[in-house]
């Protein structure tokens, strides 16, 4: 005759209680030591961006590696990767696809060069404009500095600031509200063939992550 033997429920109870408590700390202690780590898995779970018909492209369409780069033109990181992916560009080794995301909390004439260099774009000198934009950023102090490029670049200037009052804001909040759905909320953001990076990348860590591909 065989005889059983229940659990007592209230050893159970304390045992289910005890490893709800250690699993708990566990997490915790995880999430204290490593801050970043679940922002970085829900991210990884997120739709990378596609190439638009609205987006500016630089660089040859059969180029092994793309490169969609979330930027501010009043951002000092992104003024150094500017000139590294246009470097990478000109060796032919990726297109690159530039979005705007300017943080105007901190760089208060941010949305309003965002919006120059898309009337420049009007006139067919988007990329132009942008690489005026980073080389004098620390110049750029006012709205008469954008008029100023402007003439620099030969735009029509009547036309230039005739733009700015255009529709084209609706663009840029269109921008904004992707990059907010992306989680975009440090710029330079890049999207290396659909993988994302964030920050001040060195021209040499940008030159091996292409030649990885």
């Amino acid at each position: 005759m065989t005889r059983t033997t229940r659990l007592n429920p209230a050893i159970y109870f304390l045992g289910v209680v005890c490893t709800l408590s250690l699993s708990l700390n566990l997490l915790l202690l995880f999430q204290r030591n490593y801050p970043d780590s679940w922002k970085d898995l829900r991210l990884a779970f997120k739709q990378p961006p596609h190439v638009s018909a609205t987006d500016h492209i630089r660089g040859s369409s059969d180029a092994p590696v793309t490169i969609i780069e979330y930027s501010d033109f009043q951002c000092p990181f992104c003024r150094q990767v500017h000139e590294s992916l246009r470097t990478l560009t000109e060796a032919h080794k990726i297109r690159w696809v530039f979005r705007n995301r300017p943080l105007d909390s901190i760089h208060p004439l941010a949305t309003k060069a965002a919006l120059a260099a898309e009337c420049a774009g009007r006139q067919n000198k988007f990329w132009e404009y942008a690489d005026a934009l980073f080389e004098e950023q620390n110049q750029i102090t006012s709205d008469d500095n954008f008029n100023g490029l402007a003439g620099h670049l030969a735009l029509d200037t009547a036309e230039f600031s005739r733009c700015q009052t255009s529709d084209l804001s609706a663009l840029l909040r269109d921008q904004a509200q992707t990059a907010a759905d992306l989680e975009i909320d440090a710029t330079p953001t890049l999207f290396l063939d659909g993988k994302r990076y964030t920050g001040a990348l060195s021209f040499q860590q940008l030159s091996e992550l292409v030649g990885e591909k």
